[in-house]
């Protein structure tokens, strides 16, 4: 059985009856959201991220992130309030040396001493706990340049999704992370808009630490896969236009891009999985009824981070 095959076995009417329950919250939730992230600005190197399940609650909130590891909680009420519980205080402290708990306003003596120290972090030798945050990081920051430089000028048209101006991950009914479609929840890593006009395509980003021994072919295509039922869901006008930016109702037909971004440290092992992503593209189903999915590799260096980009097929 093909992967489309699982994806198509896995998808219950529950999914759409979800992605509705999604897009109301959200379309309910965005005028708050958005006025409540005019209300601060972020100061490097901390990124602000929001999400659908951070839309549920009550209280604005947002998620506060160095090298893209969450180090703490930004609530929008009455005041803007930073809030960094013990359990995540000692993440920080273990990785990034910042030893700070509780929660004060964003604007205040204790907020720029906490955003001082993780400027100062960026001089010692830190790392995040998961070597893919960083990278995301890196990913992120140089999609959102705003000139056509970015990658040295070799995607110089891409831009991340974004929600009310916020870094936003994707979230998805289905998981690809094992490779495999599993009915969970998923989220994509970075879900961009590549081109100009009508030219402008949906791209989908799996990304992989360097040398990471995992192949993440399969989990991008699972996603980029998903990422059609999504938009050819009862909701899916609501997402094309309300959250990935595009005018107008979906077209008849979309062409959505599968990247999968890596590094490796030899040319041998960049050739064996030069391989696989072959192997994958030659047995794979690529059309989804009227859709097209388009593999492609990004091969990235850093720092400073440079990629080559390659499009299969």
């Amino acid at each position: 059985m093909t992967l489309l095959q699982q994806i198509d076995q896995l998808w219950m009417p529950a999914h759409d009856d979800m992605l509705a329950s999604w897009a109301a919250l959200l379309e309910e939730r965005l005028p708050a959201i958005e006025a409540a992230g005019q209300r601060f600005r972020e100061f490097a190197p901390l990124e602000v991220y929001t999400s659908v399940s951070r839309a549920k609650a009550p209280k604005v909130s947002f998620s506060l992130r160095y090298l893209g590891q969450e180090v703490a909680d930004l609530l929008v009420g009455d005041d803007v309030t930073v809030r960094i519980d013990r359990t995540r205080a000692k993440t920080n402290a273990r990785y990034f040396r910042v030893d700070i708990v509780g929660a004060f306003p964003w604007r205040s003596r204790e907020g720029r001493a906490f955003r001082n120290s993780f400027r100062n972090a960026g001089r010692k030798a830190v790392e995040p706990r998961v070597g893919e945050h960083r990278i995301e990081s890196e990913f992120l920051k140089e999609m959102l340049r705003g000139d056509r430089g970015k990658f040295s000028g070799m995607l110089g048209g891409i831009q991340p999704v974004t929600l009310a101006g916020c870094r936003f991950q994707f979230p998805l009914p289905l998981s690809g992370s094992t490779g495999a479609p599993k009915a969970s929840r998923g989220n994509i890593d970075i879900l961009a808009r590549r081109g100009t006009g009508r030219g402008t395509r949906l791209s989908v980003w799996e990304l992989k630490a360097p040398d990471a021994s995992t192949t993440p072919v399969a989990q991008a295509y699972i996603y980029a896969a998903t990422l059609l039922k999504v938009l050819r869901s009862p909701s899916g006008n609501f997402w094309y236009q309300k959250v990935l930016g595009f005018s107008g109702r979906v077209p008849s037909r979309l062409t959505v891009e599968s990247v999968v971004a890596v590094s490796f440290s030899d040319d041998r092992k960049r050739a064996a999985f030069e391989r696989k992503l072959a192997a994958f593209h030659r047995d794979t189903p690529l059309t989804v009824n009227q859709d097209t999915i388009r593999l492609c590799a990004a091969y990235y260096t850093r720092p400073p981070l440079r990629i080559e980009f390659a499009e299969l097929g």
